[in-house]
């Protein structure tokens, strides 16, 4: 069995992003940025971006609950000078009416796709469009490093585009190569258990100084929490004043 590029897929991972340099800056196609009515009704919207790589300012960790417990969804999400986030979350891309199994993760049943998304389509859609649980948290790190895994990301999306590639439940999945992209980009970087559930990652944050230390590891959880601050968004994240990006980031 070898990974495939030309299934008939799900509209929200039918296309995959890439990216060039133009005129000193990264272009990046195949944006994701629907507009969410639920969870069967939706506008696609693909686009053509460009950014500085000089203008990121942050790096986040959102982690998204679709279940109680230490098991999630976990991806990254870079913002700009500008107030523009950027979100990149490698998913399992499925086909046409395929459905999700976790038992299906582990014999090479899905292949990998990296979603590069507006976080008004990305993080709308789990908060209030699936009703799962989500959590942003700033990643303390240098702005070198942020750019550099900006990239790292971006040629990982190149690479997917050239060589397919299995999802794995266990050994490559949403954070197990976000921790392999972080290491290209920054050098070695610890591992424990913590890693394969992605619902633990906050604890490994903080474990690691990653995350402001003026704050206990609860108080950032009740702080991190998004989903209080977006359920009145009932018609949709672009009423929200202020912009979805900053009222999620609001304490």
């Amino acid at each position: 069995m070898t990974p495939q590029n030309d299934r008939v897929w799900e509209p929200n991972v039918e296309r995959l992003a890439h990216y060039r340099f133009v005129d000193g800056q990264v272009e990046i196609y195949n944006v994701r940025n629907f507009i969410w009515q639920d969870q069967d009704t939706y506008t696609t919207q693909w686009e053509t971006r460009r950014y500085a790589l000089e203008n990121i300012q942050s790096v986040d960790l959102i982690v998204s609950h679709f279940i109680a417990g230490p098991v999630a969804h976990a991806f990254i999400s870079f913002g700009f000078a500008d107030g523009q986030h950027l979100a990149f979350s490698l998913e399992v891309r499925q086909e046409k009416e395929e459905g999700f199994s976790v038992l299906g993760g582990f014999f090479r049943q899905y292949e990998l796709a990296l979603v590069v998304g507006d976080e008004n389509d990305v993080i709308y859609a789990r908060s209030n469009i699936r009703d799962e649980e989500v959590y942003i948290y700033p990643i303390s790190i240098q702005t070198t490093d942020m750019q550099m895994l900006f990239l790292e990301y971006l040629n990982q999306a190149n690479r997917l585009n050239h060589q397919p590639r299995w999802y794995n439940t266990l050994v490559s999945n949403c954070t197990t190569i976000l921790f392999d992209l972080m290491e290209y980009a920054m050098g070695n970087i610890p591992r424990d258990y913590r890693v394969l559930l992605p619902g633990l990652l906050p604890d490994y944050l903080y474990d690691h100084t990653q995350l402001d230390s003026r704050f206990t590891l609860d108080e950032w959880k009740q702080r991190a929490h998004v989903n209080p601050k977006t359920a009145h968004l009932t018609q949709g994240p672009d009423q929200a004043e202020p912009p979805f990006s900053q009222l999620i980031r609001g304490h």
